[in-house]
């Protein structure tokens, strides 16, 4: 759409004009694996938490890029999740994830406390996760 941003009332404007609706496009397998690389060698872990991958190609692309950085960079630990959801706030997901990390969680304990529930994210289930993990590890 012009390649700019634009605003919440700008993008209702265009749909209701245009009778179409906007399209989007997952990111190119090059622009994961730079940022994966810089900070894989730089000796930082990753969590990446994408898109529904029902709903888009983007965390399969991540997922082989992350496997590719880590079979050139040992010691490197990229972990890539699929939100399961496009519609709850993947921000708040990440915040939590930090504040959890704050707490000494291992990766491991992450992916744990992940992995704990299905595809429950527009009923809160992933904040329930959160809470029962970050107490837990308290």
């Amino acid at each position: 759409m012009g390649g700019r941003r634009k605003s919440l009332q700008e993008m209702f404007a265009m749909v209701e004009a245009s009778g179409q609706l906007p399209k989007t496009s997952q990111p190119a397998i090059g622009r994961f694996l730079d940022v994966f690389t810089e900070l894989a060698a730089d000796g930082k872990k990753v969590i990446a938490i994408m898109l529904d991958g029902v709903l888009s190609g983007t965390v399969q692309t991540a997922r082989l890029a992350a496997r590719q950085v880590m079979s050139e960079i040992p010691g490197s630990d990229i972990r890539v999740f699929d939100s399961l959801t496009a519609a709850c706030p993947i921000s708040g997901m990440a915040m939590e994830v930090l504040a959890y990390a704050e707490t000494g969680a291992t990766m491991d304990s992450w992916r744990r406390c992940w992995s704990g529930g299905g595809r429950t994210c527009a009923s809160s289930g992933w904040w329930t996760r959160w809470s029962i993990c970050r107490k837990a590890a308290a």
